[in-house]
């Protein structure tokens, strides 16, 4: 008699859930735990899956809105949390590219990590990678380039 396969899930650094940000077209501002399971960010329940404290990886998308022919930016980082002084935990983005040491910066407490914090972040990595794409994004106005539809 055959065991039932048992699903097995990925472990690696590629596993860890996917945080939509604002600029992704679809499912925009959610946590996607699995293919049809999400959760909305600065609800309760996303709240209470960071007590979890589990490291998570976020996706960001910009469009050029002025472009004959629209074309995505994408930005990926991971956000983990760390035990700092007094036991206490806090939220650390990470960023590497362009072959270089990893970047980071300070998100906050749990009760910090919001849509908008995450936003910034991502804005701030944007900044460091791509500064001329940043100063588009800065002259045009950041809602021109988020939410719209890939062609």
């Amino acid at each position: 008699m055959s065991q039932p396969k048992q699903q097995h899930r990925l472990i690696g650094p590629y596993a860890k859930p996917k945080v939509r940000c604002s600029g992704c077209a679809f499912q925009p501002g959610t946590l996607e735990l699995e293919p049809d399971q999400f959760i909305l960010l600065d609800t309760a329940a996303w709240f209470v899956w960071l007590q979890q404290k589990f490291a998570f990886r976020v996706e960001q998308v910009y469009y050029l809105a002025d472009q004959a022919q629209l074309k995505p930016y994408y930005l990926h980082f991971t956000v983990r949390p760390e035990r700092r002084q007094r036991g206490q935990f806090y939220w650390y983005p990470y960023k590497k590219y362009h072959n270089q040491r990893l970047h980071s910066s300070y998100l906050g407490k749990t009760q910090a990590v919001t849509l908008a914090r995450l936003d910034q972040v991502a804005l701030q990595f944007l900044a460091q990678i791509d500064p001329n794409f940043y100063h588009q994004v800065c002259q045009v106005g950041l809602r021109s380039f988020k939410n719209r539809a890939p062609p």
